[in-house]
């Protein structure tokens, strides 16, 4: 299900450029939405006081073949991911293997994933990831998109 995020203010006057109220204002390209500057916000400069435009990259899977195995995720704008399956018969490195479109957290910044799920991946959430880190343990995706495993949170963005 996806979730509009809460439309903020365009402060007034000298609205920051580009600043819109509302999908009308999003018309220059198909698939518009206006989203708060502020959404999925990770670091670096705060972001500015109102809203932007944000287009869909997909509606569908279907839209979705610029590489193999692509699906269309549910966020705001929706975009392409792509992994190392199509369907839960792509993840047989191991017994059990479950293809998923999940969002990990990386670190401090969650992100859509296609990858496939083990029942033997030592961790499905950040909460499975125990031991001495400096900066704590967060539930990763392995680089070949085959399992999670627990890696050092790393420190905050600037």
């Amino acid at each position: 299900m996806r979730t509009r995020p809460a439309l903020e203010a365009c402060p007034e006057p000298g609205s920051p450029p580009g600043c819109c109220r509302n999908d009308s204002g999003c018309s220059n390209q198909p698939n518009g939405h206006s989203i708060p500057f502020s959404f999925e916000y990770c670091g670096g400069p705060a972001p500015l006081p109102g809203n932007t435009c944000r287009f869909d990259e997909c509606t569908s899977d279907a839209a979705c073949t610029a590489k193999p195995n692509g699906f269309c995720t549910g966020g705001w704008p929706r975009t392409c991911q792509y992994g190392p399956c199509r369907t839960s018969a792509d993840c047989s490195r191991m017994p059990g293997g479950t293809c998923v479109l999940a969002t990990v957290n990386a670190g401090y910044c969650p992100r859509p994933a296609v990858f496939c799920r083990y029942p033997s991946d030592p961790c499905r959430t950040d909460a499975d990831c125990r031991g001495a880190s400096m900066n704590g343990l967060v539930c990763n995706v392995r680089p070949d998109g085959h399992g999670t495993m627990c890696i050092d949170r790393g420190p905050p963005p600037p």
